[in-house]
């Protein structure tokens, strides 16, 4: 009879150890959809963005928010949510160097609780994650829960440095980046519409949160200096006369079917009563009062110079690139990347079959290629190397003029989770720049990089927070990677040859390359203008203005080129290693399991990478 219950003993523990496994299983997968539907009804804005449809999710938007929630909140002491919309960008060029991507911000456009959730995710987050007994977790949640573990620790690291944040940066600013939003602002009933107004007039009082802050900024010595904050005056001023909202209102309302004329025209008054009564004011208030503020920026420089800057750019560069490197490996592997890549062009044009006036192809005429027919081009070119993806549709639209000197070339705005197969691109038209950049920037925006990405990471059942969460390095890295790779597509699409496509590829990416290394010579090693004016001054970069414009971008958006370059060396490294690793490499495979993974900290995709990568199977 002993011997009998010695034999249960491993039974009846295997069942008690599967049981707890289940109820753990079950519990962690409640925690993430709670922390989902937390983010999401943050405000009525990044509600609107992340889901088409809330009432699927058991969310009543009727009774969910009140005045002076439609917006997310800022104020002199807490920071926590932004409307720091992601991912547009600024190019900037000169006669030598030149990229489609020399950005200052992100490109692709969502509400900050959408893309930058981080601060919300609190320490009462991570203390209930770090309740759950990782041991009990299924193999996919111990991924889930290993990418959330790292993430909001690095996130209460970076809480205590809250006022080092800037909502009015002159590339990816709030003042900029809301109107677009608020264009695009979908109107399916008319309840949207009612949220919709409840939004604009909450706007003075987010923006009086954002004085507030900026003022709090001042007081503790971190403030943007005279010349930034006069670029941005001159933005809001500029902003005052734009017909964006008006325009794109009355369009919207005309284009519904669920609305009478006469409904029609009331809507529209209103809309306009509001703009010119309250929104337009806004941002006239706000540029007076950031006039109120010249003088009180005591840093011109970067973060070096700033208090414990240089600790938290190291935590700012890792939260961004979602690398475990330190800043001086980055450095070091960003430089010697770039030598590289001028050992190849320097090869390239010594080359006696370089038939091709590169010259002629980097100043040819801009944007005379379509856009819808790029992107159906790389849609079908890029089948030999990606996973294919079906059953989506985009829109192409352009910058308002008012808005163009802020924004990116081109941005993709992320589109609701239960909604992911209707995609917008943005193309600034006043960006001028040749047809092969044009080509590429698309790529990177959409087809295989942003719009390509985010696709893909529903196809593949990616868990909804982790739409939430800023991996700005996997999401960057990614449409930067796709966007050299794309070259090639180019190069067949308007019949380059490989010496062209080659040296066009290598030029990109150094370029990128030299940005980054700025970022981190001004933010991380104190560089002033002469030391980066002797820098660039190396690659035939002398330019005065063009020297101040790369200091400002560097300045305003500290560590956003790592966000790029950072991600997208992380990637290539990745991509040698398993190259080296297994005999039969398949590129496509590699994709497959890197989307498969998706968003997370590059070393976490290496820690599960062997396990999703299968030679051919995709």
């Amino acid at each position: 009879m002993k011997k009998f219950v010695f034999l249960l003993i491993p039974i009846i523990a295997f069942f008690i150890i599967l049981g707890s496994s289940y109820f753990v299983s079950k519990k962690f997968d409640a925690f993430l959809d709670a922390q989902f539907i937390s983010e999401v009804t943050s405000d009525a804005l990044t509600l609107h963005y992340s889901l088409k449809e809330p009432s699927d999710y058991g969310i009543d938007v009727d009774t969910l928010f009140e005045e002076g929630k439609y917006l997310p909140s800022w104020n002199a002491t807490s920071s926590s949510v932004s409307l720091n919309s992601a991912n547009s960008s600024i190019d900037v060029t000169s006669d030598n160097i030149s990229t489609t991507e020399t950005a200052s911000t992100e490109d692709s456009l969502s509400t900050s609780s959408t893309q930058n959730a981080s601060n919300n995710l609190s320490q009462e987050a991570l203390c209930k994650l770090k309740k759950f007994p990782r041991l009990f977790l299924h193999k996919d949640q111990k991924i889930e829960y290993d990418i959330l573990l790292e993430y909001l620790t690095l996130e209460n690291e970076l809480s205590q440095f809250e006022l080092y944040e800037e909502p009015l940066s002159i590339s990816s600013g709030t003042h900029c980046e809301l109107p677009i939003l608020l264009s695009e602002y979908d109107f399916n009933c008319k309840e949207d519409i009612d949220i919709y107004f409840k939004i604009l007039n909450d706007i003075p009082q987010y923006f009086d949160g954002l004085i507030a802050f900026e003022t709090a900024k001042a007081d503790a010595g971190l403030f943007m200096s005279d010349h930034l904050c006069i670029e941005v005056i001159n933005q809001c001023e500029e902003f005052e006369s734009s017909p964006l909202l008006v325009d794109s209102f009355n369009n919207r309302i005309n284009e519904t079917d669920f609305l009478t004329d006469t409904e029609k025209t009331d809507y529209i008054d209103e809309n306009s009563a509001i703009i010119t009564n309250l929104v337009m004011p806004s941002y006239t208030k706000m540029a007076s009062d950031l006039t109120s503020l010249l003088g009180k920026g005591r840093n011109s420089l970067g973060l070096y110079y700033a208090p414990e800057g240089i600790h938290y750019y190291e935590l700012l560069v890792k939260k961004y690139t979602g690398s475990a490197k330190s800043v001086e490996e980055l450095f070091s592997d960003i430089e010697n990347a770039r030598t590289s890549n001028f050992d190849n062009i320097a090869e390239l044009t010594a080359s006696p079959d370089s038939d091709v006036s590169l010259s002629e192809i980097l100043t040819e005429s801009s944007q005379t290629l379509s856009p819808e027919d790029i992107l159906n081009n790389l849609q079908l070119s890029i089948q030999k190397d990606f996973p294919i993806v079906d059953n989506f549709c985009y829109t192409v639209s352009s910058v308002d003029s008012s808005l163009s000197a802020g924004l990116a070339p081109a941005f993709y705005i992320v589109p609701p989770c239960d909604d992911y197969t209707n995609n917008r691109i943005y193309i600034n038209s006043a960006c001028d720049y040749p047809d092969i950049q044009f080509f590429t920037t698309l790529a990177h925006e959409g087809v295989p990089g942003h719009m390509y990405q985010h696709i893909m990471s529903h196809e593949l059942d990616l868990k909804p927070y982790r739409t939430l969460l800023c991996f700005d390095g996997f999401s960057e890295g990614w449409a930067t990677y796709t966007e050299f790779l794309s070259y090639e597509y180019a190069g067949e699409y308007m019949g380059l040859n490989q010496t062209a496509i080659d040296f066009l590829k290598n030029e990109a990416a150094a370029s990128l390359s030299l940005y980054a290394t700025t970022d981190i010579g001004v933010n991380y090693y104190g560089w002033d203008y002469a030391a980066v004016e002797a820098f660039w001054s190396d690659y035939g970069i002398d330019d005065p203005n063009t020297i101040l414009s790369i200091m400002d971008l560097v300045i305003a958006d500290p560590a956003n080129y790592l966000k790029y370059y950072g991600g997208y060396l992380e990637i290539e490294n990745l991509k040698s290693q398993k190259e080296a690793k297994y005999d039969n490499f398949s590129l496509g495979s590699f994709h497959k399991a890197l989307l498969d993974i998706g968003p997370a900290q590059f070393n976490i995709i290496d820690k599960y990478f062997d396990d999703f990568y299968c030679n051919n199977c995709w």
